[in-house]
């Protein structure tokens, strides 16, 4: 079965990040408003101007029609530094800077907590499929993933006894709804696949009067195994019971005629 819970953590990881960058473009896009509607606002008003300042403009108009003389170029000083026409003071923009560098900080602090968010989720998965403390014939440690994988061939009811001695009821009720599958797919009523979705086997239910059982028990499962819910003993036995009571009513079925 696949595992919608990674699934949803990258989604909602990745909308987290898209929406910490969004914010980040709000100031800018914001200033920018600001800026057009102050300069759409600004009154015009016509400004002066003197008779001295046009003598003054009209007396270095040139009319003679002959090529303007080329300026003289700077030539540098004794030590080497520019000519003083070149010379430019620096400019520095405290507040431009100041904004930039703080946006950076801010997103690579982001992307860090995304990061750490992807390993939480892997580390969570990696522990949720870890060995169940029960060895094969060769000494190597079974895990839920490894059952599931072989779940057509593999009696999974040892293994429940074992993770319930151990406390794990987490454990357990995945192990109940594997041991559920394995039943349905011998009964002939749903076609097992590591690869199908709970989604699916449901929608191989229909039409059939157990579905709403199903469905139920399914959606106890999830929530119980993606939604990192760990019961308490009480909790544990009201699910098992109701796993239990459910295969016995498959087994007590009338077999299809085939």
């Amino acid at each position: 079965m696949m595992l919608p819970s990674i699934h949803s953590t990258y989604l909602y990881g990745g909308l987290l990040l898209c929406m910490s960058l969004g914010v980040l473009c709000l100031p800018v896009s914001s200033m920018g408003q600001g800026l057009l509607e102050e300069y759409q606002n600004e009154e015009i008003s016509p400004k002066a101007f003197s008779d001295s300042d046009w003598d003054q403009l009209q007396q270095e108009l040139d009319y003679s029609g002959e090529p303007a003389k080329a300026k003289e170029t700077p030539t540098a000083s004794d030590d080497g530094s520019p000519p003083s026409s070149e010379r430019r003071s620096p400019r520095v923009r405290f507040g431009d800077g100041t904004a930039t560098a703080a946006k950076v900080v801010l997103f690579l602090v982001l992307a860090a907590l995304f990061g750490w968010l992807i390993y939480r989720m892997l580390g969570q998965a990696e522990r949720s499929n870890s060995d169940i403390g029960t060895e094969d014939e060769d000494g190597e440690l079974i895990s839920l993933e490894r059952i599931e994988a072989h779940l057509d061939r593999t009696d999974v009811d040892p293994f429940i006894a074992k993770v319930e001695a151990q406390g794990a009821y987490h454990k357990a009720v995945r192990l109940h709804f594997l041991a559920l599958l394995k039943v349905l797919n011998e009964k002939g009523w749903v076609h097992w696949k590591k690869e199908y979705t709970n989604r699916q086997y449901i929608q191989q239910m229909h039409g059939r009067p157990e579905l709403a059982t199903f469905r139920k028990l399914t959606r106890d499962y999830e929530r119980t195994w993606y939604g990192d819910h760990h019961p308490d003993q009480a909790q544990y036995i009201a699910l098992k019971e109701a796993f239990l009571q459910f295969r016995r009513e498959i087994d007590q079925a009338i077999p299809e005629p085939v």
